[in-house]
């Protein structure tokens, strides 16, 4: 079994949407633009969906709309097949993130690393980052 953090979370499934099946999805990754380079995806069950087993799901179709996506997956045909769906994080292998370049890195990577404090002409560790909050 895999542990949650070899995953990264890009979206949290909020509802169907419309009648083919679509679901409408809360965007949580600062790289929407994705999507269109995804056609294989995982579906896990969130916190409210109940259940543990993760599924590989095949993204036919996306778009946005109103901040959130639509997502179009292959096999959910139904707003019965969509209601299943309720609830569950959209994530991929850690390993799959979309590349960075430059200096910059995932806030997610900033977890577990120890903060120095440089103030007052001397070096002191200040603690460990154990969480990141959003802003804004």
């Amino acid at each position: 079994m895999t542990s949650s953090s070899d995953w990264v979370v890009l979206a949290q499934i909020v509802r169907p949407q419309g009648r083919h099946g679509e679901l409408l999805a809360e965007i949580l990754t600062d790289f929407p633009e994705s999507f269109s380079q995804r056609r294989r995806l995982f579906l896990r069950p969130g916190s409210e969906a109940g259940g543990t087993s993760l599924r590989e799901a095949k993204l036919e179709n996306h778009w946005f709309h109103k901040d959130r996506v639509v997502l179009k997956l292959a096999g959910v045909d139904s707003i019965n097949d969509a209601e299943t769906l309720r609830g569950f994080e959209v994530v991929l292998p850690i390993a799959e993130r979309m590349p960075l370049t430059g200096d910059a890195l995932y806030v997610s990577d900033l977890v577990g690393m120890h903060v120095i404090d440089v103030g007052g002409g001397g070096m002191r560790e200040a603690g460990e980052i154990i969480d990141v909050l959003p802003e804004g």
